[in-house]
């Protein structure tokens, strides 16, 4: 079940984000230079450090509280709002959501190793989506 959530919450952002930007150009300035750093950072440094902070730092904070995955979900949701601007509010409201769900599943993982995958993968993913939308692939 966890795993069809995390399908739908990918395809929710790519499909929403081709719609609401028809025509637009987001902030964020795509070009081949950019595509290495690009997957560098958001494919490899954002994962590793948000993971190492959420499922192993404040999980285990927060391991002796009932709902902890709920808490860690909600927070690494909340980490996601400075993106808002980025994205705009419908786009940025729905990677705050997404990104809620996606934190409940990776910590229900139990493994840093599997929850940095899956992070960097769904990163790596998205950009390449934009990269494609805006022609650079």
């Amino acid at each position: 079940m966890s795993g069809y959530l995390i399908i739908c919450g990918w395809l929710t952002s790519a499909i929403l984000t081709y719609c609401t930007n028809y025509g637009k150009r987001i902030y964020i300035v795509f070009s081949w230079a950019n595509l290495q750093k690009d997957f560098l950072i958001n494919g490899i440094m954002y994962p590793f450090f948000e993971e190492l902070l959420f499922r192993v730092i404040i999980a285990y904070l927060t391991s002796s509280f009932k709902y902890y995955k709920y808490l860690n979900a909600l927070l690494f949701g909340l980490v996601h709002i400075p993106n808002i601007p980025v994205y705009g509010t419908k786009i940025g409201v729905i990677h705050v959501f997404n990104a809620m769900v996606v934190g409940y599943y990776l910590i229900d993982l139990n493994s840093f190793v599997k929850s940095f995958f899956v992070h960097s993968l769904l990163n790596i993913s998205l950009s390449l989506v934009a990269y494609v939308y805006y022609g650079y692939i």
